[in-house]
């Protein structure tokens, strides 16, 4: 929303094309805060204040946000994520675990698939054993 100067009058102008939210932030404030939170395991909140201090309160972005970077991230990649799963399983030996996990209150999965050269992909899945895993 805006004021027009000359009449006074309040008027709503259309988001340009390409914008889909009321704030848009930069690939580089997105990446740091994804970063932040899923590699260095900084909570949400101490993510956001961090990002407040660090821009002296100019960004003060929403824990929704935060928490919607895992989902964009892994829908950008799914391209990727399945090229990779593919070359695992053309690996000669694969190594592979899974752990229990909690998730909103009930039991889920975390599981692992590691080549010897270091190449993991992990997973988080409702089910154990086949089911679980297709």
């Amino acid at each position: 929303m805006y004021i027009y100067s000359k009449t006074g009058e309040r008027c709503h102008a259309q988001f340009p094309e390409g914008y889909v939210n009321d704030v848009n932030y930069g690939g580089s404030v997105k990446a740091l805060a994804f970063i932040l939170n899923n590699e260095c395991c900084v909570s949400i909140d101490k993510t956001i204040k961090l990002i407040s201090d660090l821009t002296d309160g100019k960004l003060s972005i929403s824990k929704g946000m935060v928490n919607g970077l895992s989902k964009e991230f892994s829908m950008k990649t799914d391209k990727e994520k399945k090229e990779l799963l593919a070359s695992l399983m053309q690996k000669p030996v694969l190594h592979t675990d899974n752990t229990n996990a909690r998730s909103n209150g009930s039991s889920r999965f975390v599981f692992i698939v590691a080549a010897p050269d270091g190449t993991a992909q992990y997973y988080f899945r409702e089910n154990k054993g086949h089911g679980g895993f297709n």
